[in-house]
């Protein structure tokens, strides 16, 4: 493909909800010059002309309450499927977790694997990761998550933080969709015997049992507040503006938004030590990653908020982490790829 021919980009995120996600909202603003990114629809993605699929979440698209339109998601996704396979359409993939968290319906996992035969290149959002899963028939690349600076600027203007109460508990923060996967009962269970601490849980709950034995440990402790719900973007800044730090409880971290939403945000992370948290430490600094060994306990919890206490300014991260580079990064890689067809 010649270099001043637009690459046209179909991403697997519907234009209407670029908005409302800050990662691929941010990476499409900023992508340069000669690259057309056209949103997620499945009669574009059948029909529509594109020279290369970018896959972020691709079992977002098949999922959904209703069995009618699940059933409708599977055969438009069939039918694209053919259409990638018989025109050669290459497909880059954003591995945003290193394996599934959750497994889908036999058939669901039969057209993610149709989907995989067409990838051509992984963007791999850690080096230690890349290390672990490169694959030589493709082509595997490390793009860093970026940082949420430019997001922030845009709902909160004003640059205003909280100050810490030295005087109260340290006021901690869990923060996503309810997924077992994120641990929170270890947080919970540890919080609950720590009356130095508080923790408040936010997000929506893809599993009603999960969130309901959350709610269980959580019952008659004056230091755990859990919230269910869609949590709104202004809600979300101004709950980590009020925590003294995020706490994360992933058993095994690989990459989270929230953690760089918090650092966007001047607040430190506690996590659990694993090689995703040594890469940020010795990123950030450990004066705003805090890491604790093991199964969470009482002692590391106050162990490793001694570490971030003393966190002032803002963090410095890599410029890598700038979405300028970010979006430069991935059109070269656009290019790359539809040159394979």
């Amino acid at each position: 493909m010649a270099r001043d021919v637009p690459v046209r980009v179909l991403v697997d995120v519907p234009r209407a909800s670029w908005r409302g996600n800050p990662y691929i909202h941010e990476l499409i603003r900023r992508m340069p010059k000669g690259v057309d990114v056209i949103g997620f629809g499945r009669r574009y993605a059948v029909f529509g002309a594109y020279d290369v699929v970018h896959s972020h979440w691709p079992e977002h698209r098949l999922r959904s309450a209703k069995r009618g339109r699940r059933i409708g998601n599977y055969g438009w996704r069939l039918l694209w499927m053919i259409r990638l396979h018989i025109q050669g359409i290459p497909v880059v993939r954003t591995q945003h977790n290193r394996r599934p968290h959750d497994g889908g319906p036999w058939l669901e996992r039969c057209l993610l694997w149709v989907l995989r035969l067409r990838v051509r290149a992984r963007v791999w959002l850690t080096e230690f990761s890349l290390a672990e899963s490169a694959a030589d028939s493709l082509l595997d690349v490390v793009i860093p998550h970026g940082d949420y600076r430019p997001w922030v600027r845009r709902l909160r203007p004003d640059g205003v933080l909280s100050v810490r109460d030295s005087e109260g508990p340290v006021r901690l923060l869990s923060l996503g969709f309810i997924r077992r996967y994120k641990n929170f009962e270890e947080g919970v269970a540890v919080v609950t015997r720590c009356p130095d601490f508080t923790l408040s849980i936010m997000g929506g709950s893809l599993d009603a049992d999960y969130t309901a034995s959350i709610a269980d440990l959580a019952r008659g402790a004056d230091n755990v507040n859990l919230v269910v719900g869609r949590v709104a973007e202004q809600e979300l800044i101004d709950a980590v503006v009020a925590a003294d730090a995020l706490l994360v409880t992933y058993q095994d971290l690989y990459n989270s938004g929230i953690v760089f939403l918090a650092l966007s945000l001047n607040r430190p992370v506690i996590v659990r030590d694993g090689q995703a948290a040594r890469e940020l430490q010795r990123e950030y600094g450990p004066a705003w990653i805090g890491t604790y060994s093991g199964p969470l306990t009482p002692d590391g919890l106050r162990e490793a908020w001694r570490s971030v206490v003393a966190a002032e300014g803002a963090p410095e991260g890599s410029p890598d982490r700038t979405w300028p580079n970010i979006a430069r990064a991935h059109a070269r890689l656009y290019r790359q790829v539809a040159r394979t067809r």
